[in-house]
């Protein structure tokens, strides 16, 4: 028995079912923030290679001895705040992978009762189930058809 069902014969008022539902419903939308966009790996070696750089050139241009000392200690503190950087984005990133991981956990606990919104197939095990509403049907193959008649439009132009 899907926990919706039971929800409906709960003593939640109708609007505190909706507000619940419609949360429940949108919980899919949250994966956009979950997983992230860019590669960390390549923001942590562009810092460091920006640092390093930066370091170099601020040395190379110093010309005044009180000068050269002070950027010494700035162009010290810039290596060790890249290397926090750098070790702190590793660590980041394995709590990333964690955090996905329990996130698809929650999701596949929570489908088993809910409706969470759309679940794409995964690439290369697409079935009949087109629109992805747990079963084939008549929809399902006028979205097919559909589909076929779409590609062989685009393939003719």
């Amino acid at each position: 028995m899907k926990l919706k069902k039971i929800l409906s014969e709960s003593k939640l008022r109708p609007k505190q079912k909706a507000v619940f539902l419609e949360a429940v419903s949108k919980f899919n939308d949250f994966g956009k923030n979950i997983y992230r966009e860019g590669n960390l790996k390549e923001v942590v070696e562009s810092i460091k290679k920006l640092s390093a750089s930066a370091g170099n050139y601020i040395v190379s241009e110093t010309d005044n001895w009180f000068d050269g000392v002070t950027v010494k200690k700035d162009v010290k503190e810039i290596n060790n705040a890249s290397q926090l950087f750098e070790k702190t984005a590793l660590e980041m990133a394995s709590l990333q992978q964690r955090l996905e991981s329990l996130y698809e956990d929650l999701g596949s606990k929570l489908g088993r009762y809910y409706e969470l919104g759309e679940k794409l197939d995964p690439v290369g095990k697409e079935d009949g189930d087109i629109d992805n509403d747990g079963d084939k049907d008549k929809t399902d193959d006028y979205l097919l058809n559909r589909r076929k008649a779409v590609s062989k439009a685009v393939k003719k132009q």
